[in-house]
């Protein structure tokens, strides 16, 4: 009878444990839906499995930004970006990087027109410059990969970057961030009542370079906010004219309340700020 209490016991304290790591899990994870497995054996000790998360600051580092937001959605020539480390196949492995990068950039409609251009790897900020300014393109973004470590799941993973975006018009700097995140393949740790080990991705280089493109997108985003705002209708009726304004005829005897309530509409006819054309 004792032991089976013990079970009991032991069961109800690895369930709590479960919930406990999932409400955690759930924040922390990055891989998958399921962020803990508990795998439950009550004549041995249990095994809780944990996703890891990609480690990384809370914001990216920005170096130069604009002071005021753009006048027009920008139209982006995304270039590959260069190895910075002195490493075998680096510049392949910078443009899988950046293919990673630009798909994330997509998927959160960083900018409304984000072409990549691999032909222009490696990165060099005049050539990108001058390739941008002959697509018709605002902006070139592009950068360099500053530290790279691809253990796969034998070991931890890390990946830092550095995004530059310079003004094809003007040739200057406007933009300047760095991030930098890694996954670690820890070893088992055990407790009392329970082991802990984590899980790996398969690729966790993607998963990290997925994760910092969606924080270095966030600051982007928000530079273009302010183009966001609702636009007025430019087919909307413009207000008449006082001399064209006629008085309503006056009713005859006492208006009911209801009848009496009118509505004001007021049409802002500013005409809609034109873009400029796209060519790409």
């Amino acid at each position: 009878m004792a032991d089976t209490s013990r079970q009991y016991i032991r069961l109800f304290m690895l369930a709590a444990l479960l919930m406990l790591a999932t409400a955690c899990g759930s924040i922390q994870s990055t891989l998958d839906n399921a962020p803990a497995v508990l795998d439950i054996d009550l004549a041995s000790q249990g095994t809780l499995y944990t996703n890891e998360w990609v480690h990384r600051q809370a914001e990216p580092q920005i170096m130069v930004r604009p002071q005021e937001p753009p006048d027009t959605p920008p139209r982006v020539l995304f270039v590959p970006f260069r190895m910075y480390q002195d490493m075998r196949e680096g510049s392949a492995i910078a443009e899988q990087v950046s293919g990673i990068f630009w798909q994330s950039w997509l998927q959160q409609r960083t900018f409304e027109v984000l072409q990549f251009a691999p032909e222009l790897a490696p990165f060099s900020p005049a050539r990108g410059i001058a390739a941008g300014r002959a697509a018709g393109a605002d902006l070139v973004v592009s950068g360099y990969v500053t530290r790279f470590i691809d253990a796969g799941t034998a070991g931890d993973s890390r990946l830092a970057l550095q995004v530059d975006m310079y003004d094809t018009f003007t040739g200057e700097l406007v933009w300047s961030m760095a991030h930098a995140g890694f996954m670690e393949n820890t070893v088992k740790r055990d407790y009392l009542l329970f082991t802990q080990r984590n899980r790996l991705p398969a690729e966790p280089v993607w998963s990290i370079a997925t994760v910092l493109a969606a924080d270095m997108a966030r600051p982007i985003k928000e530079w273009q906010a302010p183009l966001q705002e609702e636009e007025p209708d430019p087919f909307a009726p413009a207000p008449l004219a006082p001399s064209q304004m006629q008085a309503a005829p006056q009713p005859q005897g006492p208006v009911p309340q209801a009848d009496a309530v009118q509505s004001n509409t007021i049409y802002d006819a500013r005409p809609r700020k034109a873009s400029a054309p796209r060519t790409f």
